[in-house]
C-alpha cells in the first residue's frame, strides 16, 4: 500500500506543470508581418527550442502563432532565427506579473534603389525609393496583461509544429 502512495506523489507533482509562486505563465505570440507568404521561424528561450515552424503571412488574428510558456521569475534570453532571410534576434527579457510577449517578423522585399533627380532650381540630387525599406528582422514587444493569464484549455494550440496557430481538428 505505502509503495503505491510514494509512487503516486512524484507522478502527481510531475503532472502539475502550471505556474507557481516562483514561475509565471508567459504568453508568446508570433506573427509574420512581411511580404513573404510563409517564413520558417525558430524561437529559443534560455537555449531551449519553444517554437520551430513555418509562420503564414499575417492577415487575421488566426494567422498568429500562440504558445504558453511557464518560466521562472527573472531574466530570460530570447532568440529568434529566420535562416533563409538571414534575420536574427537575441535579447534578454525579465518576467514578472502577467507577461505577454509579441514577436513579429518584418521585411519589405522591395529593395531600396537610389535614383537621380533634378530639383526646380536645376540642381541635381539623389532620392532613394522606396523610402521605407525594411530589412529582414524581428520586433519584440512585451507588456503586462490586466487579468491573470490562463493555461490553454485546448492542448492542440500549444503543440509545436501547428500551422499558423490554427487548432487541430
Amino acid at each position: 500500500m505505502y509503495k503505491h502512495v510514494f509512487l503516486f506523489f512524484p507522478l502527481l507533482a510531475a503532472a502539475c506543470t502550471g505556474p507557481t509562486d516562483t514561475t509565471r505563465l508567459v504568453l508568446l505570440r508570433v506573427a509574420n508581418d512581411s511580404q513573404e507568404k510563409q517564413v520558417p521561424i525558430q524561437v529559443l528561450c534560455d537555449g531551449k527550442s519553444v517554437l520551430d515552424t513555418v509562420v503564414a503571412k499575417y492577415k487575421t488574428a488566426d494567422d498568429r502563432l500562440v504558445r504558453h510558456l511557464v518560466l521562472p521569475v527573472g531574466r530570460h534570453r530570447i532568440q529568434a532565427v529566420c535562416r533563409p532571410l538571414h534575420a536574427r534576434l537575441d535579447t534578454i527579457i525579465s518576467t514578472s506579473g502577467h507577461n505577454v510577449l509579441g514577436l513579429t517578423f518584418r521585411y519589405d522585399s522591395i529593395e531600396a534603389t537610389p535614383q537621380k533627380t533634378y530639383f526646380a532650381d536645376g540642381s541635381e540630387g539623389e532620392i532613394v525609393f522606396p523610402s521605407l525599406y525594411i530589412p529582414p528582422g524581428f520586433v519584440l514587444y512585451q507588456f503586462q496583461s490586466k487579468e491573470p493569464l490562463q493555461p490553454p484549455t485546448n492542448p492542440a494550440r500549444n503543440r509545436p509544429g501547428e500551422a499558423a496557430g490554427r487548432e487541430a481538428p
